[in-house]
């Protein structure tokens, strides 16, 4: 028996009492740890939690029964049908009852299309049949549940009330302690409405969410934009799955106007009218067409879909717990890919309940889609199957746990004094960043005295940032200013949106808790760790090579190595794992919260969001050192940013009034800067100088023959993409030996790229006219100083072709072409495609990407209303941010359009203009360019 499968058993042993309990344990205090982080337990539930209303094959032998009472003659199609429905073995066994209902109810809904003539009205009526026996029950119920033939069929089911008269069981009635006690939400492949009526009694409003606008509704009303409801008057929510048998259709046979005519409206069991065994409308008493997608059609997965993807934009961040209940999956195909892609991308336990009869056989595994996913690897995983004759025993057992660990629980929030203290000392260190008179040193030393800020700032990794400029070699070549250059640096960046973070969480929670601020802390100071020298440069060296680290999808980022050092510094330094410790954090939290994926709205959009405070620490902060702006207007940004600035009581971040005037000014300055300065392209030519030496110097550097040889266990050749783990490896240990041995007045940048050119030179296959190349590129990079020169190389080595639509072509074709292009004509042009920034990014956060699940929805943590600012004309209803990019375009005026920009290197004019010709040519042909 696997570790990962427990028992409530009157026959366990001690040993197996002792692991049940042991896990039951467990899982309610991983629980517990997460609902004070305000988190979710997810369960998933199934016909098996509703004893008093037929599970799924009760519906198919009902249906089988009404087939075989008909007495026309089917058509062969049918025919054939049911013999492939009867005849599937078990791998076939959910398509092929498919197709047989989707072929009944096509009929009942008249698509002649689909269905043959002889068939249509005959199984039309078992349909109308079926839903009247589902709604009301079979007519000799005798209200005690008592087994019996549930038609003329062989196959026998459990009498059945009715979905009407149908009650609560006692799983029910514990789902709703799970709600009340957990923070529980549930999706539900049910149709029986029995989870509200176990809510019928409490003061809380319940809501069923049946499609992706009721998630919009629900979370961008009004009604949820305040935190003065009692916690026992909260409202709860269900997640259903669209199409269950409550969508009617009116026909409007007796009244052509009624309003539910041709509309398919949900309407509640206790209002559906059954008239002479006849489905009819509750307004007008016309003949009504029921909906009702069995799991499994394609009607069911397209709903399923949709519903997803809500969950995905509203909540699958915030889930810590996954419990399923009475649900194998078996016929939810949807469902069981959206829980493999939660469990892939989020690390989420689950435990799995179901009913028990004895048989403590490991290969009880492979028999159900559930246990199939969970369980097949299970000597290595963290999930929990947990089995029992009476599911509810388990429930039971998991509350009472989750209650006494509950009530153990310590939470060190701040009073109102402490909390206005700690607003004013963040306040004033905030001022102390963009203050140029201000030391650095007696800023760390302040910082490092002070009890509410992390003692991690003696880290050698994070003291390491302080060599390297937040602008990369930008400050050096505007203004030429090494001591400017050296003081703008990611330390000092990541220090200042730490302050940051920390004042407008202390401004915005409605319950500021110590703990929760020291981890807000980490995140900020630790969100950029994983920058080498030259940043975004070096990035994209490594993503036009295609290099991929082992384990990753996307090529190198510095997202993907502060993942590695803050894994690296757990394990070898005790300061920062004792505070993680401290806090009950852990590092994977700690990189959710980075990547903007935590799950607590607010806080993920403090760190990593369109909004987020890196964008406006560095926003500011560049435009100050870059003499664009002063310490005053950020002091009046944040004044104004912060005053109409809340949260929610889904912990969205909720942005209004004067603090959308302030978003809206970000945004525009962010404009300005892109246009200025990040993508000025003078700017961008001395950093194409930079990246030919990098991407020279990386070639040559890492030739796979020499990168094999140096594997020293060639067993694990295998992990590798082409070698590049090692490549990209041999990349930063060179990086980091170069930082080790820098002379204090050289500028770190400046230096490495030295050391590159003098690699490339003494490399005796590299040609003669190339290493030319690199040496004019080292002169100019180093001897560019100042507005003046920078404007002379825009008028005399640039050319910019604009792109009229940068979406209508395949980025890897420009890949090619700048491929050929470098092997053609080495080191004589480069090529820079300067994509659109028409508004705001959501940075590396996932956004609309086609999951394996089949969705591809947002994941969003803020909300914004008041966009439009023209008089008479403000906005009423809140957006969630990502659907608001529109919007924000239009209020701002913003153009979408991108450029290519053709960069001469060599002075060699005869070579340039054979590239240039080749170039534009290939540009043209691809429709790239227009002309």
């Amino acid at each position: 028996m696997s570790d990962c499968m427990i028992y409530k058993d009157a026959k366990n042993t001690d040993e197996e009492s002792r692991r049940y309990f042991e896990a039951i344990d467990g899982i309610a205090q991983e629980i517990v740890s997460g609902y004070f982080k305000e988190k979710k337990v997810l369960l998933i539930t199934g016909s098996g939690i509703s004893s008093s209303v037929p599970g799924m094959q009760d519906l198919m032998n009902k249906i089988e029964a009404l087939v075989a009472d008909g007495s026309w003659e089917k058509s062969d199609v049918f025919e054939g049908i049911l013999a492939d429905y009867h005849n599937a073995d078990d791998s076939e066994k959910h398509q092929m009852q498919s197709r047989l209902l989707t072929y009944i109810q096509n009929a009942y809904l008249n698509k002649e299309k689909y269905v043959q003539a002889q068939d249509l009205a005959p199984l039309s009526d078992v349909w109308n049949r079926f839903v009247v026996w589902l709604l009301q029950g079979d007519t000799d119920f005798d209200q005690k549940g008592n087994t019996s033939a549930a038609g003329a069929g062989t196959n026998e089911a459990k009498l059945h009330r009715g979905i009407i008269a149908a009650e609560p069981s006692e799983n029910h009635n514990l789902i709703k302690e799970l709600y009340r006690q957990m923070n529980a939400i549930s999706i539900t492949t049910n149709f029986d409405n029995l989870l509200q009526k176990a809510f019928r009694h409490e003061k809380g409003n319940f809501y069923p969410i049946l499609d992706i606008q009721a998630f919009d509704r629900y979370y961008l009303s009004d009604d949820v934009l305040s935190d003065d409801k009692d916690k026992d008057e909260r409202d709860f929510i269900e997640i259903q799955s669209r199409g269950d048998v409550f969508w009617l259709e009116c026909t409007g046979t007796r009244n052509r106007i009624c309003p539910n005519k041709n509309r398919q409206c949900f309407v509640p069991e206790q209002y559906v009218d059954i008239n002479d065994a006849k489905i009819t409308c509750h307004l007008c008493k016309s003949e009504a067409k029921i909906y009702f997608a069995f799991p499994g059609t394609k009607e069911k997965d397209a709903e399923m879909s949709l519903i997803i993807n809500g969950v995905w934009k509203y909540l699958a961040n915030s889930i810590s717990y996954v419990i399923v209940i009475g649900n194998s999956m078996d016929y939810d195909p949807v469902l069981v890919e959206f829980l493999r892609e939660l469990i892939r991308k989020k690390k989420i336990p689950v435990l799995y309940i179901s009913r028990y009869k004895g048989d403590k056989s490991i290969y009880e595994i492979y028999k159900k889609a559930a246990t199939k996913l969970l369980f097949a690897d299970y000597d290595h995983t963290r999930n929990i199957w947990a089995r029992s004759e009476k599911t509810e025993e388990i429930l039971k057992d998991l509350l009472e746990s989750f209650r006494i660990q509950k009530d153990q629980h310590n939470s060190r929030n701040y009073e109102q004094e402490e909390r206005e203290e700690a607003i004013k000392f963040f306040d004033l260190k905030v001022k102390d960043i963009f203050e140029k008179k201000r030391d650095f040193d007696d800023l760390l030393t302040d910082l490092k005295n002070s009890k509410i800020v992390p003692e991690v700032l003696d880290i050698e990794e994070i003291r390491q940032m302080r060599h390297f400029s937040q602008l990369g070699l930008k400050t050096y070549w505007l203004h030429g200013d090494q001591s400017a250059y050296q003081n703008h640096n990611r330390l000092k960046h990541s220090l200042g949106v730490m302050l940051l973070a920390s004042y407008l969480y202390l401004k915005i929670s409605l319950q500021p808790n110590r703990d929760e601020l020291t981890f807000l802390q980490l995140a900020a100071l630790l969100h950029d760790l994983g920058h080498l020298p030259f940043s975004h440069l070096l990035e994209e060296v490594f993503d036009e090579f295609g290099w991929i680290s082992a384990g990753e999808t996307a090529a190198f980022n510095h997202e993907q190595h502060t993942k590695h050092l803050i894994e690296k510094i757990m394990l070898n330094n005790n300061g920062l794992s004792r505070i993680v410790e401290e806090i009950k954090y852990s590092a994977e939290e700690l990189q959710q919260i980075i990547n903007g994926e935590y799950g607590k709205g607010y806080l993920d959009a403090l760190i990593n969001s369109p909004i987020d405070c890196d964008k406006i620490e560095y926003l500011f902060s560049d435009s100050i050192f870059m003499r664009r702006g002063t310490e005053a207007d950020f002091r009046t940004f944040i004044r104004d940013y912060a005053e109409d600035l809340t949260t929610n009581v889904n912990h969205f971040l909720v942005i209004r009034e004067n603090s959308t005037k302030s978003f809206l000014k970000l945004i525009r300055m962010r404009g300005e800067m892109y246009d200025q300065v990040y993508l000025r392209s003078g700017l961008r030519y001395l950093e194409a100088c930079c990246k030919l030496i990098i991407r020279t110097f990386m070639v040559y550097t890492c030739a796979e023959p020499d990168i094999f040889t140096a594997i020293e266990d060639k067993n694990r050749f295998p992990e590798y993409f082409n070698l590049s783990d090692s490549k990209i490896n041999k990349i930063i240990v060179f990086m980091e030996e170069c930082l080790k041995e820098i002379p204090e007045n050289k500028v770190c940048e400046i230096y490495v790229l030295e050391k590159m050119a003098e690699k490339i030179e003494a490399n005796p296959v590299i040609s003669v006219l190339m290493k030319e190349t690199v040496r004019n590129c080292m002169d100019l990079i180093k001897h560019t100083k100042g507005d003046d020169h920078i404007t002379a190389i825009e008028k005399d080595r640039i050319l910019t072709y604009e792109v009229p639509d940068s979406n209508r072509f395949d980025k890897a074709v420009l890949k090619k072409l700048l491929k050929n292009l470098y092997l053609r004509f080495p080191g004589v042009i480069l090529i820079d495609l300067v994509e659109s920034k028409s508004s705001f990014s959501f940075g590396k956060r996932e956004t609309r990407r086609r999951r394996s699940d089949g969705t591809k929805s947002a994941t969003e943590n803020i909300l914004i209303k008041d966009i439009c600012q023209v008089k008479g004309k403000m906005d009423t209803e809140y957006k969630c941010l990502g659907d608001a990019v529109g919007d924000v375009n239009r209020e701002l005026n913003y153009s979408n359009h991108s450029y290519i920009n053709i960069y001469r290197i060599s002075d060699n004019l005869f070579s340039y203009m054979q590239a240039e010709d080749y170039i534009l040519n290939e540009l043209r042909k691809e429709g790239i360019i227009d002309g």
